[in-house]
């Protein structure tokens, strides 16, 4: 724009020049023209010199004629250049609109996603009190099971009225009794009355002693009557006395059974009512619960597709962004406006900088002249018992052969219920390893590549790089431009931990980039252009080449909040299940996780390289070659086989196991791959169908010698059966 603006300044300042020129030039020679008009001499000079004149006027004419042409295909040119940038600025404004639109999608599939998350949490409140009301109908239930038993009781109970009443007629025969022998007691008294006023009346009879002699007799019978009597009465007396404390109990006894008898029919009808009026709430909570379940499963269903939809207009508008900058990148190209210093400005969020956080050379000063691996290894199981953290030697030495594994399996994943230290093992094992070490948090709404390496920010004309593809950029060797000032990283480790990577879809931001690692062995890494294929694209100028000095392992919670890892991760990855802890102990320590190291030394991308061995024909080969092949053939039968990559995989692992040679261990190594490799592709198949298939499974791990694997497949058979298909959760390691 600046080149055509002084071209045309130029030409115009030109021709303004030339006229002025023409027109002094003029006017002088009109003066000398009359001045010399007298000399004819002069004249013819003048005249010849005015041809001259005439002919330079002429020659300037056409100089003119021609710059004037020239000046008009500048303009032109100025012109087009000007539509182009028109066009251009329309673009990029369409961008802008694009990208407006791209975020205020992304916005609302965030609020959906938000949305997506309050539902659920809904429909898990609804289950749980829907769980409620199973369990109230439940407690409802056995309340009306044990009605038998109240309605038992109340017939007892009305047994005991009918002993009531009949002890309250004995009762009455006794009070009845009572009386006729208070009226015995008083006639007696009466007839001793009657003795007394006759012993009275003694003294005055003796004179008629001839009358009396028979009174006297009578007396005496009188007498002997009366001690009778008196015995009698003392006995009627005593027996009064017991049946009025009997009368007293049985009293007690009428009174105790009546009150229980009202106290039991009142709580009788209390839990009747109260039995119908919960039973009718149930009914009516039920109900209503139902529709509310439908209502969510419907509005549920409503936002599931207009998410979909809002996916597949975010698709839409990705690829209408990326032909858009495609459109611009080729006018900026055109017009020659990006020069190699724009594109560095570019990318220096990427190739910027000398450290990061993951990446410093002052963690570890010194390299680590301790090569031996088992030495190592140990050094790693000690300095976790120091500190409390408990890890079975089996699971420590499958997590190291799985890191050594990667060239084939370039994902090692730690699976299981939160809080069995996933997460402490890798930060631990690279701290005491001597690894730098970079732990992403994955979140949910992740749905791309982007996410893990960044974008081209076409607005802004920058890359926005993460610290991930900053770490891969400086591991690079083939990055000249960063090599100057972090030459020093390419003899270090770096073991980069995803952390919970099924929060989202690991298909849609680590598939492809789980393709590049695996193509690495396939690849000749000293051919640029072959290299390039197995090399991770961050934009149209860089690759990064991830060598074996980068390590990757995941870390996922099995729960309703998680996705499943598809066949293709599986395939590509070993999986490591925590099952239950054993047993819970103190950290002495603290929090020493986080200063756990190796006193400042690093382990070299070398020594690692030298841990690493190929399988060859050893004295373990035929037993493991035999043991996959039977393997194989079993899971062909039910139509799950595996292909040539598991088999490699798996005597990768057998000849990278740690003292491998020595002791069977081989058994173990190849156990260990049965539960990482082989149990996952059961999962599902029909018991039934399956049987001949998990009896030789089974037979295969008794050769083993793994008890523990071999009881924890027992029970997956055993508890399988009650669902009909295989279920399989791990074996849970105790230490050694």
């Amino acid at each position: 724009m600046l080149f055509s603006t002084s071209i045309w300044a130029i030409g115009v300042i030109l021709v303004f020049i030339v006229m002025i020129v023409i027109l002094i030039s003029h006017i002088y020679m009109s003066k000398r023209f009359k001045s010399y008009q007298t000399d004819e001499g002069d004249v013819v000079d003048s005249s010849a010199y005015l041809k001259i004149l005439q002919s330079d006027k002429t020659q300037i004419e056409n100089w003119i004629s021609e710059h004037k042409n020239e000046l008009l295909t500048v303009e032109a040119d100025r012109k087009e250049q000007e539509i182009l940038r028109g066009e251009l600025a329309k673009l990029i404004e369409d961008g802008a609109t694009v990208l407006a639109q791209n975020e205020f999608y992304r916005k609302e599939v965030g609020e959906l996603e938000n949305q997506k998350f309050l539902l659920t949490s809904n429909l898990t409140q609804q289950r749980n009190e829907l769980a409620f009301l199973e369990k109230s109908k439940k407690e409802y239930d056995e309340i009306v099971a044990q009605l038998p038993l109240l309605k038992k009781e109340v017939e007892d109970a009305k047994v005991i009225t009918g002993k009531v009443y009949e002890y309250k007629a004995e009762l009455e025969n006794l009070i009845m009794k009572q009386n006729q022998q208070r009226e015995e007691i008083n006639k007696l008294e009466a007839i001793k009355k009657e003795y007394n006023e006759i012993t009275a009346q003694l003294p005055n009879l003796k004179e008629q002693e001839s009358s009396a002699r028979d009174i006297i007799v009578k007396a005496i019978e009188f007498r002997v009557e009366l001690e009778k009597l008196e015995k009698v009465i003392v006995e009627k007396r005593q027996e009064l006395q017991n049946n009025g404390l009997e009368l007293e109990k049985i009293k007690k006894k009428y009174n105790e059974i009546n009150i229980q008898l009202v106290d039991r029919e009142k709580e009788s009808e209390k839990e009747k009512a109260k039995i119908a009026e919960e039973l009718k709430n149930l009914k009516i909570t039920q109900n209503k619960t139902d529709r509310q379940l439908q209502e969510k499963r419907s509005e549920l269903k409503v936002v599931t597709d207009k998410l979909l939809e809002q996916k597949e207009t975010i698709d839409h508008l990705r690829a209408k962004e990326a032909v858009l900058s495609s459109k611009i990148e080729t006018h900026r190209k055109e017009m020659g406006e990006e020069t190699e210093e724009d594109s560095c400005h570019a990318y220096i969020d990427l190739i910027g900088g000398e450290n990061l956080d993951c990446l410093k050379e002052k963690d570890f000063e010194n390299p680590n002249l301790e090569t031996d691996e088992d030495s190592a290894l140990k050094t790693v199981r000690t300095k976790l018992a120091e500190n409390n953290y408990i890890f079975p030697k089996r699971i420590i030495d499958a997590f190291h052969t799985s890191l050594k594994s990667q060239s084939i399996n370039p994902l090692t994943v730690l699976a299981g219920v939160s809080g069995t230290g996933k997460t402490l093992l890798p930060k631990c094992y690279a701290d005491i390893m001597g690894m730098h070490s970079h732990i992403m948090a994955v979140q949910p709404r992740w749905d791309s590549p982007q996410d893990l390496f960044g974008f081209y920010n076409v607005l802004e004309k920058k890359y926005k790089a993460t610290d991930l593809s900053r770490a891969l950029f400086r591991m690079d060797q083939y990055q000249g431009k960063v090599n100057d000032h972090c030459s020093w990283t390419q003899d270090r480790m770096l073991l980069v931990l995803l952390d919970e990577m099924n929060l989202a879809r690991t298909e849609y931001y680590f598939s492809e980039f789980l393709s590049k690692l695996e193509l690495r062995r396939q690849v000749d890494e000293n051919e640029s252009s072959d290299r390039s294929k197995a090399s991770v694209e961050l934009s149209d100028q860089y690759k990064v080449w991830i060598n074996s000095n980068v390590l990757f392992v995941g870390t996922m919670n099995e729960d309703e909040t998680t996705q499943t890892l598809s066949d293709k991760v599986l395939d590509r990855a070993n999986v490591l299940r925590f099952g239950r802890p054993a047993k819970r102990t103190e950290n002495k320590n603290g929090s020493s996780a986080n200063r756990m190291s190796s006193h400042g030394k690093y382990l070299s991308h070398k020594t690692w390289n030298s841990w690493i061995k190929k399988p060859q024909n050893t004295g373990w080969s035929d037993d493991v070659s035999r043991w996959i092949t039977e393997l194989n053939e079993a899971l062909d039968s039910i139509g799950r086989p595996f292909g040539y990559r598991v088999e490699d995989a798996v005597m990768s692992y057998v000849a990278n196991y740690p003292k491998v040679e020595s002791r069977d261990r081989y058994k173990l190594a190849f156990a260990d791959q049965i539960e990482q490799k082989i149990l996952p592709k059961l999962r599902g198949a029909d018991c039934d169908e399956a049987g001949s298939c998990l009896r030789r499974v089974s037979e295969i791990i008794s050769e083993t010698n793994d008890e523990a694997l071999k009881d924890a497949f027992d029970e997956a058979q055993t508890n399988s059966r009650s669902v009909g298909t295989f279920q399989w959760r791990g074996v849970t390691r105790k230490d050694d």
